[in-house]
């Protein structure tokens, strides 16, 4: 558990969201559901014709520390949409995790960005992945 109060985690899971992303100040979208001991966090940026995902690694911590601040009624689902210094923040704890959730990080996607594509970086190998210290 954490003795932080929500707000802060919101103001720094949002502050590392923009240091992730390659424009500063740009227009993000975090969605990030969650079942018991997992994340599953989607994080998109407008880069203008079409939406870059990004990995949302640094980010991981930061999500974690939230869903627990929140035991007893854990957080199904959060998003995050941020538009250059200003953000907002979303809960629902009434979403059923175990089937659709590609289903509804598309929609919620197409709702803030309507039909904008979404580029998502190439597969790596895995000797890059090692080499990146992907597994320890």
């Amino acid at each position: 558990m954490t003795d932080r109060p929500l707000h802060e985690i919101v103001n720094d899971i949002a502050a590392t969201t923009v240091k992730i992303g390659e424009i500063n100040l740009g227009k993000y979208f975090l969605y990030v559901e969650f079942a018991p001991g997992v994340i599953g966090p989607d994080l998109f940026q407008d880069v203008g014709d079409h939406l870059s995902w990004l990995k949302t690694r640094p980010l991981t911590d930061l999500l974690f520390e939230m869903n627990y601040l929140a035991d007893p009624r854990p957080i199904g689902a959060f998003a995050l949409d941020i538009d250059g210094e200003q953000f907002k923040a979303a809960f629902n704890y009434d979403v059923e995790l175990l089937e659709g959730t590609e289903e509804r990080m598309l929609a919620a996607v197409k709702a803030r960005f309507g039909d904008k594509p979404i580029v998502y970086p190439p597969p790596r190998s895995m000797q890059e992945r090692f080499a990146a210290g992907e597994f320890g």
